[in-house]
C-alpha cells in the first residue's frame, strides 16, 4: 500500500508537473506569438518603407537623367549661340576691315587728286607768272613778283586745308580701327 500510495503521489507529482509544464509552454507560445506578431508588423512596416524608398529613388533618378538632359541641350544650344555669334563678329570684323581699306584707299586717292590740283594750280600760276613777266607792272602798279607772291599765298593755304582735311580722316580712321581692335579683343576673350 504504501507503494500504491507512493505511486499516487509520484502521479500527482507528475501530473501538477505536467499542468506546470503546459502552463509554462502556453504562456511561452502565447508570448511567441505575441513576438511573431510584432515581428511581423514590424516586417510590413519595413516592407513599405523600402517600397517608398524604392518609388523615390525612381523618381529621383529620373529628375537626375531628366536634369542631364536639360544639361546637355542647354550646352549644345550655347556653343550653337556661341559658334554663331563668332561667326556673325568675324563677317562684321571683316566688314569692317573692308571698309577700313576702302576708306584708306579713298583717302590715297583724295590726298593725290589733291596733290595733283595743287600742282595744277601752282603750274598754272607760273603760266600766269610767266605771261605777266613780259608786263612790268600792270594797271594797279603789281609785278609778275607780287603775282608769284600771292599764288604761293594761296597754295600754303590750300596746303593747311589739305592737311586739315587728312588730319581728320586720319581721326576717322583711327576710331575705326580703335573698335575693330576692341571686337577682336572680344572675341579673343570669349
Amino acid at each position: 500500500m504504501l507503494e500504491l500510495e507512493e505511486y499516487r503521489m509520484d502521479k500527482k507529482t507528475t501530473s501538477l508537473r505536467i499542468e506546470e509544464i503546459r502552463c509554462k509552454a502556453q504562456s511561452s507560445h502565447d508570448k511567441l506569438q505575441a513576438e511573431m506578431l510584432l515581428v511581423q508588423e514590424d516586417y510590413e512596416a519595413c516592407k513599405k518603407m523600402a517600397d517608398g524608398l524604392h518609388k523615390e529613388a525612381a523618381v529621383l533618378s529620373k529628375l537626375v537623367l531628366d536634369l542631364k538632359q536639360d544639361k546637355w541641350l542647354l550646352t549644345e544650344e550655347l556653343l550653337l549661340e556661341r559658334k554663331q555669334f563668332e561667326e556673325k563678329s568675324q563677317q562684321e570684323g571683316k566688314r569692317l576691315s573692308e571698309v577700313l581699306t576702302v576708306l584708306e584707299k579713298e583717302r590715297d586717292l583724295l590726298r593725290e587728286e589733291l596733290e595733283a590740283l595743287r600742282k595744277d594750280y601752282v603750274n598754272m600760276s607760273d603760266c600766269i607768272a610767266q605771261r605777266m613777266g613780259y608786263i612790268d607792272q600792270d594797271e594797279n602798279g603789281a609785278s609778275a613778283h607780287d603775282y608769284v607772291s600771292v599764288s604761293k599765298e594761296t597754295a600754303s593755304t590750300q596746303d593747311h586745308q589739305s592737311t586739315w582735311l587728312t588730319e581728320e580722316m586720319e581721326g576717322v580712321i583711327q576710331q575705326i580701327r580703335r573698335r575693330l581692335e576692341d571686337e577682336e579683343a572680344k572675341h579673343g576673350q570669349t
